[in-house]
């Protein structure tokens, strides 16, 4: 049987040496995993190898160690989580591997360092650009709308994808964001798609959105599509 063993290392939990000889003793069968990002350099590298679902979590003052680890030998791996306050040098990681990880199906990764600056959405999109098989991709990237759009290029040509979470923070967008511009922009294979993005409800009427939801719905009887719009408003 798979085993997936949530990770959370403290002094009210297991102490790390106990912790890492579990892993190893179930190294053979492990498929999927959850740790904390300083704890990443620690793992054996058989643990890796066999993985097909990983999840990072990066707390608040501490750093991602080790995922260079992930990139070289977890060939099989198929969902790929990166939470947390994750640097410049994580950015940097996906874009130096980005020829690895080929079954890649599910791609998360969730920023909360604010701005996310427009190199690392450069380095992100050569990650993304190419991934035949990426079928779910969620990110969470404050930016200007400017530099969201870059990664929007390169996911409308991603063949496989089906679901996009896109959260852009609380930077405000436009005034006058062209929907229509969006929509055109997203692919025509989603089946479903969550935008949270920050914008001013008084400048925008709802009707705005007609041109984004008429290019990404299919029209009628379709039943297999549907958007999910989170749009986070300006409080007062």
């Amino acid at each position: 049987m798979d085993h997936a063993i949530p990770v959370f290392v403290g002094p009210e939990h297991l102490r790390p040496e106990d912790f890492l000889n579990i892993v190893d003793a179930n190294s053979g069968t492990l498929r999927e995993l959850t740790l904390l990002g300083p704890h990443v350099i620690d793992m054996p590298i058989r643990v890796f190898s066999a993985l097909t679902h990983l999840e990072i979590a990066v707390p608040s003052g501490e750093e991602l160690t080790g995922l260079e680890l992930v990139f070289h030998h977890a060939a099989y791996l198929e969902s790929l989580s990166l939470a947390g306050w994750l640097g410049f040098d994580t950015f940097h990681i996906l874009q130096t591997n980005s020829s690895s990880l080929p079954r890649l199906s599910s791609f998360q990764l969730l920023s909360l360092d604010y701005p996310v600056s427009a190199e690392c959405y450069t380095m992100l999109c050569d990650f993304l650009r190419g991934r035949t098989l990426l079928q779910r991709l969620s990110l969470r990237l404050a930016a200007p709308w400017t530099t969201v759009c870059m990664v929007l290029l390169v996911i409308k040509d991603l063949p496989a994808i089906r679901a996009l979470g896109l959260h852009t923070g609380e930077v405000e967008l436009p005034i006058i964001l062209d929907f229509a511009w969006l929509g055109y922009h997203l692919p025509t294979t989603l089946e479903a798609l969550h935008l949270a993005i920050f914008w001013d409800s008084d400048a925008m009427d709802i009707s705005t959105l007609t041109p984004l939801v008429s290019n990404v719905l299919p029209p009628p009887p379709s039943t297999t599509t549907f958007l999910l719009m989170d749009v986070t408003a300006r409080a007062d």
